[in-house]
């Protein structure tokens, strides 16, 4: 059986946390600072109360974090950390251990890492919210159709865990305090960050003189981790998945039927450019298919041996597709072809990109005062978390190239 994992990961994949200042999006860094003490994933924490929930965690210039909103931003520092890493996360920490009871270092708890870099995204998400609100900033229309239908994709997510209601999807996922109203708000406010972070680095600029001088400073470190000074282009690709409802066989069946259905018709359909793959997406959506697009995709980037093998060390043409079965779900990707700039550049450019992203909101943030009541902290674990076998590396199977290449 393919295992899925706790769905509160799935969930909350869609909101990771910022990776520009915080340890979740690189290799965890030696950062010893001991984090505040808070309850304890192993102590057993009776008649937790609403008003419990509605204490006061932190305080961020006029900005209120509540207990109930904190779990919100743990739990994604959590996630994320495991999205990034994906199977070497078991690397770092036992997945099979409550966090309080593993050292990340000498004197900080994994626990402890987790709340101090969820402390850290919450004050980058006051700041860029503060920013966006001020430049009248307004949220893409594929964001506000997601936020529209939330009530209604959280009640078919919690019917298909068993929960009767979405409030106790939500509760046994993120504690007690946790409600639609305040889910989706913190939703919304994740939405605004990711959109307007995109934004504030689109607007950075640099010249080709800059970014070799960049890449010439820090090319033993680029080397280091692969990026060498060749003409090694990018791919871009689209592709169309389903996903299951939950970890059941009963789910990864249903699945397995309805993608088997869709490469049918995408064998029948007659359009078979980018903009017709694009259209066969939106029109398999209507039964729970989702599509996405991959703009630069660099040879090791994805982490899956069997993916590079196809889209770079095999001879490959406009149009060209191929499904994967995986323990996520199934997938049909469509190769566009390469991008003009090469690897090195565009992964220099990028690195200069967040590091000015990095200094202007940090000189941004440093314009607000911060405390933290750290004995308000609650740390509500969902269901089954160290009991479940997640996090294994993904191995394809059933995979087949629709145009036997």
């Amino acid at each position: 059986m393919r295992r899925f994992g706790n769905l509160f990961k799935t969930c909350l994949a869609i909101v990771l946390c910022m990776a520009i200042l915080s340890g979740c999006g690189a290799k965890p860094a030696a950062d010893t600072t001991p984090a505040p003490e808070a309850e304890s994933e192993t102590e057993t924490v009776t008649e937790v109360t609403e008003e419990d929930w509605n204490k006061i965690v932190a305080q961020f210039g006029n900005h209120t974090l509540t207990c109930a909103g904190f779990s919100y931003f743990y739990w994604a520092s959590y996630t994320s950390f495991l999205n990034y890493h994906g199977a070497d996360a078991k690397n770092y920490l036992d997945l099979y251990t409550p966090l309080d009871q593993q050292m990340y270092s000498e004197d900080l708890t994994w626990e402890e890492y987790f709340i101090n870099d969820a402390l850290m995204a919450y004050k980058q998400y006051c700041t860029l919210n503060d920013l966006a609100a001020a430049e009248g900033f307004e949220l893409s229309e594929d964001a506000q159709k997601t936020l529209e239908n939330l009530p209604e994709e959280l009640l078919k997510t919690a019917q298909a865990m068993g929960f009767e209601t979405v409030e106790e999807y939500l509760q046994a996922n993120y504690g007690g305090g946790a409600t639609v109203e305040n889910y989706s708000d913190y939703l919304k406010h994740h939405f605004i960050v990711q959109e307007y972070t995109a934004a504030l680095q689109e607007s950075f600029d640099f010249s080709d003189e800059e970014i070799e001088k960049y890449y010439d400073e820090h090319a033993a470190e680029y080397e280091e981790n692969g990026v060498t000074k060749e003409d090694v282009k990018m791919a871009q690709l689209r592709y169309i998945m389903i996903l299951p409802a939950d970890d059941s066989e009963e789910s990864y069946n249903a699945i397995d039927t309805a993608f088997n259905e869709m490469l049918e018709d995408w064998e029948l359909w007659e359009d078979k450019s980018e903009e017709g793959f694009m259209a066969f997406g939106e029109k398999w959506s209507e039964k729970g298919f989702a599509q996405d697009y991959l703009d630069a995709v660099a040879p090791g980037t994805v982490y899956f041996s069997f993916f590079d093998d196809w889209v770079f060390h095999e001879p490959r043409v406009a149009g060209d597709t191929r499904t994967w079965v995986m323990q996520s779900g199934d997938y049909l990707f469509y190769y566009i072809g390469q991008r003009d700039e090469v690897y090195w550049r565009s992964q220099t450019r990028y690195d200069m990109c967040r590091d000015s992203f990095t200094a202007f909101l940090l000189d941004q943030m440093s314009a607000y005062n911060f405390s933290i009541h750290p004995e308000n902290i609650i740390i509500s674990q969902a269901e089954d978390l160290y009991s479940d076998p997640i996090m294994e590396e993904e191995v394809a199977s059933g995979s087949s190239d629709l145009n036997g290449g």
